[in-house]
């Protein structure tokens, strides 16, 4: 039984790092659901070390976007619980508390203990959960989580007027409302993507593909991309070989510390190079020099540009 001292507890309480303490020490093996809770980011610490059955595929970038919004204040609370087994061991919750680790920011959350071991298997079938991914999956798409992270990122550029990345909430609704909208090209610019999965994730190219595949420079862009995903250099000259060769020094660890941010840039920037007619040396990788000169836009336009008038 909990007493009536104990019963405070479960009402509203800020779960720093020794209130997390107590609440598993106290609560681990009754089955009872803490309401309204805010956890620290001292508190997610504690709770995120029982994180030790691999409940799910961790995913940065999911975490990192739910980081940004408890960092800007927009991640609101909906009463989808962290929970724990009899064990103590976490079952639900895990991108949440690195999160609120990440961001050092506070959120409100109910929180489930005393749940029989198991009971994670009983609820999740091992799909990651993403809505986006599950809306295109709904709807029969290819390739769904490919084409998820460019609709994401294609709809974070146009809001943003850039084309670098952007890490930002989008809505199930609007992954799949801007999915029919632009099926055909999406389709394409998950090819092209796929194409080179073994040298660069989808995030880092995915959506100027898909902005290419708009501009009608797609045999452009599938040129590029055979270049990149082949294993020998070929002598060749133009932007293309250049973009290729930086892929290839990338892919065996001859640049350090390229995020995906400069990865486009230099996209953007052979791109660039070849529309003004630029001479560029193809048997040499592209500078990243030259990417910061000329990685701005694709053929000057920016990408609610390409997106509405194509």
């Amino acid at each position: 039984m909990i007493s009536t001292t104990d019963m405070s507890l479960l009402q509203n309480p800020v779960v720093d790092g020794p209130m997390a303490d107590r609440l598993l020490d106290d609560y681990q093996r009754v089955c009872c659901t803490v309401h309204g809770a805010t956890v620290t980011p001292e508190g997610a610490a504690v709770f995120n070390r029982r994180n030790i059955a691999n409940i799910r595929k961790f995913n940065g970038a999911h975490a990192e976007m739910l980081a940004v919004e408890m960092e800007r204040g927009r991640f609101e609370f909906n009463g989808i619980p962290i929970s724990f087994d009899t064990q103590g061991i976490l079952l639900n919750g895990q991108h949440r508390l690195d999160a609120c680790m990440r961001s050092r920011a506070p959120f409100m959350t109910n929180i489930v203990f005393g749940l029989k071991p198991g009971t994670q298997r009983k609820t999740d079938i091992g799909q990651l959960k993403r809505g986006a991914d599950a809306v295109l999956r709904d709807m029969n798409v290819p390739s769904y989580g490919t084409a998820s992270t460019i609709c994401r990122d294609t709809i974070a550029c146009i809001r943003n007027k850039t084309f670098a990345r952007s890490v930002a909430h989008v809505s199930e609704s609007e992954i799949g409302e801007f999915y029919k909208a632009h099926r055909a090209e999406i389709d394409d610019a998950v090819q092209l993507t796929l194409h080179v999965r073994n040298v660069f994730k989808a995030s880092e190219l995915g959506a100027v593909f898909l902005f290419l595949v708009k501009l009608r420079q797609k045999a452009w862009a599938k040129q590029l991309v055979n270049l990149v995903a082949g294993d020998a250099p070929a002598r060749r000259v133009g932007a293309t070989s250049a973009f290729a060769r930086f892929a290839w020094k990338y892919n065996a660890g001859g640049y350090t510390n390229v995020d995906g941010h400069v990865i486009r840039r230099v996209l953007l920037a052979a791109c660039n190079t070849d529309w003004i007619g630029k001479k560029c040396d193809g048997n040499k990788p592209f500078e990243l020099a030259e990417a910061d000169r000329l990685g701005a836009t694709l053929q000057n336009r920016f990408p609610q540009e390409i997106i509405t008038r194509g």
